[in-house]
């Protein structure tokens, strides 16, 4: 919609949007400063790098929605636009892939816990279900041997369901 057609409201609206996206091309452009003397130092602070990699893409899609207006944009406004599609967006594209290679092994590692965890919780939650199964058996056997002894099943029955609990 061009800017000229919109409503009072609607304008309003969009010029509030496009003021706070150039507040975030200048937090966007400390963000990157941020990510990237991590970067230099070999941080191995692996929560707060992958904190900024999340910031970082957040960040770029704020900045990137300011551009879809078509409104006058001052002076300012557009040196802020230029400096975030010439430099800053290009740059926090390639210190992204840098996060990305840096905490691959880390996203790893928090796969595999995440995994071994599951796996062991669904060990204890299969375990006592066997033991219940278990304990079912031994007491289901105990009255077939019972309904043996009192002469009310046969012996072939009470080997054939003894089988069947058994899983022989």
């Amino acid at each position: 919609m061009f800017f000229n057609r919109m409503s009072k409201e609607e304008k309003a609206i969009k010029l509030a949007t496009v003021e706070e996206g150039f507040k975030s091309v200048g937090e966007y452009r400390e963000l990157l400063k941020t990510v990237e003397g991590l970067i230099t130092s070999n941080s191995t602070d692996y929560d707060k790098l992958v904190s900024l990699q999340q910031r970082l893409g957040s960040g770029m899609q704020a900045c990137t929605g300011i551009l879809q207006y078509e409104i006058k944009l001052s002076k300012e406004q557009v040196r802020a636009q230029k400096e975030f599609m010439d430099i800053l967006q290009p740059k926090g594209l390639l210190l992204l892939q840098k996060l990305n290679k840096i905490l691959q092994p880390y996203n790893e590692q928090k796969a595999a816990q995440v995994q071994a965890q599951a796996q062991a919780a669904f060990a204890n939650f299969a375990a006592p279900q066997a033991t219940a199964a278990q304990a079912s058996s031994a007491d289901e056997l105990i009255k077939l041997k019972q309904l043996l002894d009192s002469g009310i099943i046969t012996q072939a029955e009470f080997d054939a369901k003894k089988k069947q609990f058994l899983g022989l």
